[in-house]
């Protein structure tokens, strides 16, 4: 006759299988959980609040880049934009861009527009031109609004002047001219020569402002057209690594 099996909820004179551990649950330290969730609500200190957004589009250049040929990226006669702004060695192009806006503002006072209504009508874009950086920027709103004119009349004047539409000694009212797009473009075809066709499609180019402008410039607007010189533009890329390796050894 077989016998019961033994009663399986009974462990009386059992030992415990060899095969159980036991288990220790880490617990997270309360003060640390505390301090990461403050450092996540935090404001940022040097990263601007819409960096990673669509409106951020001027940024530094990168440390990997400055570590090869730092000088390169160094503005070594005029600064524009608050990144190098005041530095020593700058100053002297600091006094001609005050100079330059004071004879913008002779021209155009004939016209009833004043230093003061240049402030004011730079004063709504304060907020859009400091989303457009990727760090905060430390100027306060006089400070930043100040820079902008300042800047902002110099670029246009010297291209007017480098473009033959005033005299550098040229005192008369502003008259109608080429569009700032296209003496913008003329401007840095002194340093980049490209072909004739290239330049007449930037003519009513637009950008967020002047550095995103230049770079749309390069952009071609047929993709078949961007098909046909990606391999041109490839090697000019090895190449310009190739001068910035060279300079570093």
């Amino acid at each position: 006759m077989p016998t019961s099996p033994p009663d399986m909820g009974s462990n009386s004179g059992t030992q415990p299988p060899h095969n159980h551990h036991t288990i220790t649950v880490w617990e997270a330290n309360q003060a640390r959980l505390d301090s990461m969730r403050q450092k996540i609500t935090a404001t940022p200190v040097l990263l601007s609040k819409t960096a990673g957004h669509s409106s951020c589009s001027i940024f530094r250049v990168p440390q990997t880049l400055i570590d090869i040929n730092g000088s390169a990226y160094q503005p070594h006669i005029v600064s524009i934009g608050p990144y190098h702004h005041s530095q020593p060695h700058l100053q002297m192009i600091e006094e001609h861009k005050w100079r330059f806006l004071g004879s913008l503002l002779t021209r155009t006072q004939s016209k009833g527009l004043t230093l003061e209504d240049y402030l004011k009508a730079i004063q709504p874009l304060e907020s859009k031109a400091r989303d457009s950086y990727s760090e905060t920027i430390r100027f306060d709103t006089d400070e930043f609004i100040e820079m902008l004119v300042l800047d902002g009349c110099f670029i246009i004047e010297l291209f007017r002047k480098i473009g033959n539409v005033v005299r550098f000694d040229q005192n008369e009212p502003l008259s109608p001219g080429p569009s700032l797009a296209k003496l913008a473009i003329d401007f840095f075809n002194n340093a980049i020569q490209r072909p004739d066709d290239v330049i007449a499609q930037c003519q009513t180019l637009q950008g967020k402002h002047l550095l995103d402008f230049l770079r749309s410039s390069f952009i071609p607007k047929d993709p078949q057209e961007n098909k046909q010189r990606t391999p041109a533009a490839a090697t000019h890329v090895i190449q310009c690594v190739s001068k910035l390796r060279r300079a570093r050894n």
